[in-house]
Parts: C-alpha cells; sequence; structure tokens
C-alpha cells in the first residue's frame, strides 16, 4: 500500500493548469496571476479562527493587492 501525500501551502511557481484555465477563458495573465494569488492568501486567511482577526488580515490583503499591481507580475 503506497501512501502519496501532498502539502497545501506552497512557494514558488503558480498553478500552471489553473493559469491556464483563466487563460484559456479570456482573463488576461496578469489578472489571472492575481487571482490566483488573492485565493491561495484567503484560503490562508479562512483559517484564523479569531473572527476580528481574520477581518483584519483580509482587508490587509486586499489593499496590498490593490496597490501592487506587480505582486501579479512577480508572482
Amino acid at each position: 500500500d503506497d501512501v502519496k501525500c501532498g502539502h497545501g501551502a506552497t512557494a514558488g511557481e503558480l498553478d500552471e493548469q489553473a493559469l491556464f484555465y483563466l487563460r484559456a477563458r479570456g482573463i488576461g495573465r496578469e489578472t489571472a496571476r492575481a487571482m490566483l494569488i488573492e485565493a491561495f492568501v484567503s484560503a490562508l486567511v479562512d483559517r484564523v479562527e479569531d473572527e476580528a482577526v481574520r477581518a483584519v488580515l483580509a482587508d490587509g490583503v486586499s489593499g496590498w493587492l490593490a496597490r501592487a499591481p506587480a505582486v501579479a507580475r512577480a508572482a
């Protein structure tokens, strides 16, 4: 019985299949990258149990992504 494990969090490249999926639906490369980054970070923020802390983090992430369009290009 072989067991294969994966880790939910990763560093490095974005999921190329997810990027391809979004691009194939007419979403621009930078917008698609920003969407994937936001989804990744939001999944982490959603795991925070304290509602007030989670709200502050979510606002911070949204602001960070809005102020830093280069984030999408650098990812």
